[in-house]
């Protein structure tokens, strides 16, 4: 009878981890594809100086903005090498988070077939050799590069902390911590703290 109850047990267990594990990937995905559309879409052209003439048509603009751009994506959610102390404008909730995103050691590779973006876009991950061999790698074979961190969650997937960088090429490149809320089943950014900007 124990041996029955103990296999009972064992299952319900691994069932259990195995949801976690499957919630966890969801999850992960769906931040970062909301990322990637709130990151990866083109940039729109600055407005020319006061009292001169506009470098731009509206139309150029508008074909500007609906372009497809070429994401690259760094291929692994890294682990963060940097420590990140609390601050009381992150909450409570958030500043567990972000302790516990400090001790996250696992490298993942990113699965480009689950993200899923409302932008027009191409997505590859880098070559990272070709990436260290060439500074102007980005500029000259894509639109922008971004690199994840492993993602913190609390226990019900509500809320989530991460670690986005992105470069648009040599020295155009910022990092930022991202908050985020989960409401009514979808992931909403609920604060950037930008902490590197080249």
């Amino acid at each position: 009878m124990r041996i029955v109850f103990l296999i009972i047990g064992c299952v319900i267990l691994f069932s259990s981890c195995e949801s976690n594990k499957e919630k966890r990937e969801k999850n992960t995905y769906q931040i970062v594809s909301l990322l990637i559309d709130e990151v990866g879409g083109p940039i729109k052209p600055p407005p020319p100086p006061e009292g001169q003439k506009a470098y731009f048509t509206n139309k150029q603009i508008d074909s500007i903005m609906t372009r497809s751009q070429d994401i690259a994506l760094h291929p692994v959610f890294k682990k963060v090498k940097r420590k990140f102390v609390k601050k009381d404008n992150y909450g409570e909730k958030f500043n567990v988070l972000l302790e516990q995103l400090n001790k996250l050691k696992e490298e993942k590779l990113i699965d480009t077939l689950k993200i899923k973006t409302s932008i027009s876009c191409r997505l590859n991950t880098i070559d990272t050799l070709l990436l260290k061999s060439d500074k102007r790698y980005i500029d000259k074979n894509y639109d922008i590069l971004i690199y994840f961190s492993n993602i913190s969650f609390d226990d019900d997937f509500s809320k989530a902390v991460l670690i986005l960088s992105s470069t648009r090429g040599y020295l155009s490149g910022s990092s930022s911590i991202i908050f985020l809320e989960k409401k009514d089943g979808i992931w909403q950014i609920k604060e950037t703290d930008t902490f590197s900007i080249s």
